[in-house]
Parts: structure tokens; sequence; C-alpha cells
């Protein structure tokens, strides 16, 4: 296509778990201090895009869904007054004046709410994404509306803090369900935006409670603009494998986890991109399908436009798919020499004071003596094997197009979306974010 390019990088396999989760290495309080940056650097983005995607969808928007963004719009305006003023409010009125007018404001934003959440649900639905197979069902879930406000500052919290909502729990139990019953061939989920928060939590649950192997082998996750800051697989679930060598490590499982991003888009600059490219001492699995398009202006990508973007008439290869696709070697072997920089110094990268590390020109000659070494199983340099295979699959993915060993790509069949005249209903929803379940 026209005025895009495509990139991919190469998923993390660090088999010796040098990477750790961010909540694992610092406090709370620590990692929200050093995210509050970054949100407050992507609000005014979002803002815009958000503006900007429903004034251009503004024709097309029935009566019913207009009246919802004015609620919602009302209930956002009434939260940010009540965040500005509460403070001046109480330093310079009388108690009785300000604990009364503080009540009117929140019964008056919680009426807007259950009135906006009380109506027939709206989904983000997964109607609008690739169908498979003839006998696939479809589930859809999203959040509770809660104002832009305080989303912005739950979604803060929850890139965090890890704790589980009403979204994730309903897509715990329907992954969970599914997983376990025998006629199930695989689960694909779905995920937009801050919908990779709930995807997040429930793939960590999901390795606590269930056999690792039958996750690997019926899971696979897409993201859309991932806004979380990180995505993590326990180590016996990458590991499992450690003492195999050469060619039989390179067939161990992964968490089939595959990201779509476009460059100019705010959620995964403060997420997806953010855990691959900056915050290397994390972990964050899955490979990625950066999408630059710089001749468009700034908008909200909802999932209608990287579906439209990815599928075009449902057809993978004439979309942006069907052109070259780069391989990111750079930040590829960059992910894994901090995974290697970490085992080989057993600690972690984190530049505290009085902390060393091997600088990468040195970690990049001890993967080479620790391959020289043939069939060496010491577990302190299995992360050289993993950046071994990284390398190699780097120089053999030059030159592929964007259709090939990309799992989304081989599930698409036919049209991606069931449109209101096809006989089907269809349900839409113009700025709500959320998970899809495609079940096979």
């Amino acid at each position: 296509m026209d005025g895009i390019s495509l990139s991919f990088t190469l998923p993390l396999r660090d088999s010796a778990l040098g990477t750790t989760p961010l909540t694992y290495q610092w406090p709370a309080l620590h990692l929200l201090k050093k995210d509050a940056c970054h949100i407050a650097t992507a609000v005014p983005q979002m803002l815009s895009a958000i503006a900007g995607s429903v004034w251009q969808q503004r024709t097309n928007l029935s009566w019913r869904e207009t009246w919802e963004i004015l609620i919602y719009a009302l209930a956002s305006a009434m939260e940010l007054q009540l965040l500005v003023l509460i403070l001046p409010l109480w330093f310079f009125t009388p108690g009785i004046v300000c604990v009364s007018w503080m009540f009117l404001q929140v019964m008056l934003i919680w009426l807007l709410l259950r009135r906006l959440n009380g109506a027939e649900q709206v989904f983000t639905s997964a109607t609008d994404t690739p169908r498979t197979e003839e006998g696939e069902t479809e589930e859809d879930s999203s959040g509770y509306l809660l104002g832009l406000p305080f989303e912005i500052i739950l979604l803060y919290f929850r890139r965090n803090i890890q704790f589980s909502t009403s979204t994730s729990t309903v897509l715990y139990d329907l992954i969970r369900v599914n997983l376990l019953r025998q006629k199930r061939s695989g689960v694909r989920v779905l995920v937009h935006n801050t919908g990779a928060l709930d995807m997040a939590l429930v793939l960590s649950h999901l390795y606590a409670d269930l056999p690792g192997t039958k996750i690997l082998k019926k899971l696979e996750v897409f993201t859309f603009g991932a806004a979380s800051a990180e995505m993590t697989a326990p180590p016996e679930i990458a590991a499992q494998d450690d003492s195999l060598e050469g060619n039989r490590r390179r067939n161990v499982s992964y968490p089939n986890v595959t990201h779509f991003a476009f460059e100019n888009d705010p959620f995964p600059a403060i997420g997806v991109y953010l855990g691959i490219r900056q915050r290397l001492e994390g972990r964050f699995i899955g490979s990625i399908f950066s999408m630059g398009r710089c001749d468009i202006p700034p908008r909200r990508w909802t999932l209608d436009d990287y579906i439209d973007t990815l599928f075009p008439n449902g057809d993978p290869r004439a979309g942006i798919l069907g052109q070259t696709c780069k391989v990111n070697r750079e930040a590829s072997e960059m992910r894994g020499l901090a995974a290697l920089a970490q085992s080989v110094n057993d600690v972690q990268l984190r530049m505290r004071k009085g902390s060393k590390r091997l600088s990468w020109t040195a970690l990049g000659a001890v993967a080479n003596k620790a391959l020289d070494r043939g069939r060496s199983r010491d577990h302190n340099i299995a992360g050289a094997f993993s950046l071994e295979e990284v390398r190699r699959r780097g120089k053999a993915l030059q030159g592929m197009r964007g259709f090939e060993n990309n799992p989304l790509a081989a599930a698409v069949r036919g049209p991606h979306r069931l449109l209101p005249d096809g006989g089907v209903n269809s349900r839409e929803d113009h700025g709500r974010d959320g998970s899809g379940l495609a079940l096979k």
C-alpha cells in the first residue's frame, strides 16, 4: 500500500530468562513515578486522536450512537471539572458548601454513567475481525465506561499495578473454559488498545492455572495498538526444554503472541513500542509488525483501521501484508542481548548506582564463546542459544512478505466484516476498546 511501510521485530526468546516482569523488579510507587511522564506526554495525542476519530465518522453515526457520545462527553467534562475544582473549593469555601457541591457532582456523574452503561451494550465487536472457519464461534467483552478522565487515571494505574477488572474476569473464564474443551482445536484472542492490559493479566493467570503445553498448543493472541507496558510468560514456559541443544532447541514452543501497531498511534507508543524498544529490562513476549503511516493526519486508530489496513476485503495479500517486510534485526538482537546481559551478570539491567553489566560488544563475545562450547548445558549460557536463534532467523526472514510466517494472515478466510445488510447484526462502537474471542 502506498505511504505505508512494514517492519517486523522477532519475538523475545530468552531461554535463560534473564528478563523478569517490571512489577517484580521495582516497587509500585517507583513504577508509577517513572510512567507518569509517558502518560502525560501521550494524553494530548490521545484526546486529539479520539476527537478526530469521532469527527471523521460523524456521518456514519446513528442517533443512538450520537446520543451516547454526547452523554459520555458530558460525563467526562463534569469529571474534569470535579478534579480541577475540588482542591480550590476545599481550601477556600466553607466545608458544607464544598461537600454539597461535591455530592451533587458525584451524583450527576453517577447518573450519566449509569444511563450510559445501563443501556444495551454496544461492543467493539469481534465480528469486525477476521473469521476463520464456518464452525467458528466468537465472543466479545468490553469494560464499564467511567468517563475519559477516570479511564486515563485507571489506565495509568493498571499499567503498573496488576488487578482484575470485570473484563479480565470474563475474558479469563471464556478462555480457560474453551482451552479445557477437548473439541476446541484452538482459541484466538484479538485485543485492541487497553484490552491488552486485560489480556496481559489473563495470560499470567492462565500460566499459573493451566499446564503450559495446553496453552502453547491452543492459544493464539493478537493485539492491535497494545497499550500495556509488558506482557509476560513464566520461566517454566519458555525454558521448559533448556536441556535441548542445536536444532532440537529451535523447535521449542513459545507463547504465540503477535502484535500489530501503527507507528503514530499514541496507545502503542506508551505500550508495546515502549516495552520492546526502550524498557529492555522487562519482558514483552511476542513479535510485532510495525506499520509506518506518515501521510495521514493524526487520529485514533480504531480496530477497523487496523483490520482495513491489514486485510482489505478479507485478503491478506491485497493490503500492507502483501508487500516486502523489513526485518528489524537491530531491535530483535538488542532484546536478546538485554536478556543475556541479565543472565550473564546475574543482575537486572537497571542502571542503579553501583550496578555493573557487560557492554553490548562484550555480550556478543560471550554469546559466541558460549556457542563454541558446543554441547554445554550450563543454564548461565542458555541465553546465548536464544541470541543465536534470533540472529539466524533474522537473516533467514530477510525479504519475506508480511503474510508469510504470520499466524493471523493464515487464519483469515473471506470478508473480515459482517455488514448489517448481510443479514447479521453488526455491533460497533466508535469510542470503546475491547477484546474479541474467536473459538475454533
